[in-house]
């Protein structure tokens, strides 16, 4: 880990965010099966510290149609939730705004896709988990999975 040696050197970023030298993986899935069903997904629980690296999501239609879409959210906790409204409750990981007014629920119109968002967002919490909200606007089947790219410590 890099140090300041006296107080004239510059504060360099290494110093302010020292980055883990490995990082790994832990996933989750949601199935929201009909019209208005609410289902979500959640990983083990991880490090007190953790460092989330990159979050990718797997969409995966049971019948393609652009018509339909499946709202969702991808969230964060340090409790085992033991309900999707508990999980909702959960700190947003990718925070959405719109005119203002916080919505945080993302839209994905079905379809095959995957999306990534690489970042380097710091969490502190013991029993550190990552999750997955989801809720379907039709009758079908609908397979989310989400991965975490995390370094602890």
């Amino acid at each position: 880990m890099a140090k300041l040696l006296n107080r004239n050197q510059r504060i360099e970023t290494g110093v302010k965010n020292p980055t883990s030298v490995y990082s790994r993986v832990v996933s989750c899935m949601a199935t929201p099966q009909g019209l208005a069903v609410i289902d979500y997904g959640y990983t083990i629980a991880v490090g007190q510290i953790v460092r989330l690296l990159s979050v990718r999501l797997f969409f995966l239609a049971a019948v393609p149609d652009t018509t339909n879409s499946v709202g969702f959210r991808v969230v964060t906790g340090t409790t085992e939730p033991r309900s999707a409204a508990e999980i909702y409750r959960w700190d947003s990981v990718l925070p959405l705004t719109w005119q203002g007014a916080g919505l945080d629920q993302w839209i994905h119109h079905h379809g095959r896709a995957d999306y990534c968002w690489t970042m380097n967002h710091l969490f502190v919490g013991a029993g550190r988990r990552f999750g997955l909200w989801a809720q379907c606007n039709w009758v079908g089947l609908d397979q989310i999975y989400a991965s975490f790219q995390i370094s602890e410590g």
